[in-house]
C-alpha cells in the first residue's frame, strides 16, 4: 500500500512541479519590471550594433572621399600638366614661326642687297646654320642692312 502510495505521490509531486514552473515562468515573462529590463537590454544591444555600423560606414565614407580627393588632384594635376605642355608648345610654335619670317626677311635682303648673283639663297641657307637663335639673326639682318 505504502509502495502505490508512493507511486501516486510521484505523479502528484511532478504534476506540481510542472505547475509551479508554469506558474513561474508566466510571472516572469509578463513581469513588467523584468519586460523593462529585457527592452533596455535589447535596446543596448541594438544601439551598440547600429554604433558599429556607423562608424564602419563612415570609415568607407571617409576612404571613398580621400580616394576621390586624391584622384581630383592626380586629375588637376595632370590638366595642369597637359595646359603647360600644350603651352610651351604653342610658344615653341611661334618661336618657330617667327624664325622662319625672319629667315624668308633675310633671303628677302640678300635678294635686294645682292641682286644679280645666283649664290643669295646658298648665302642665307649658311648663315641661317651659322646663327641658330632668333637674336642672332635679328642682328644678322640689322647687320645685312647695313651694307
Amino acid at each position: 500500500m505504502e509502495q502505490q502510495n508512493r507511486r501516486g505521490r510521484k505523479g502528484y509531486e511532478k504534476d506540481e512541479r510542472k505547475r509551479l514552473i508554469k506558474m513561474s515562468t508566466r510571472a516572469y515573462d509578463n513581469d513588467p519590471r523584468i519586460k523593462a529590463e529585457l527592452k533596455r537590454e535589447a535596446e543596448e544591444k541594438a544601439a551598440l550594433k547600429q554604433a558599429k555600423k556607423d562608424a564602419l560606414a563612415s570609415k568607407y565614407r571617409e576612404k571613398e572621399r580621400l580616394l576621390k580627393v586624391e584622384d581630383d588632384n592626380k586629375q588637376a594635376l595632370l590638366d595642369a600638366k597637359k595646359a603647360l605642355e600644350l603651352d610651351e608648345k604653342n610658344i615653341k610654335k611661334e618661336a618657330a614661326k617667327k624664325y622662319r619670317l625672319t629667315v624668308k626677311s633675310l633671303a628677302a635682303l640678300c635678294v635686294e642687297k645682292m641682286p644679280k648673283t645666283n649664290y643669295d639663297r646658298f648665302y642665307c641657307d649658311e648663315l641661317v646654320k651659322k646663327y641658330k637663335k632668333q637674336e642672332d639673326l635679328e642682328a644678322l639682318i640689322v647687320n645685312v642692312q647695313s651694307i
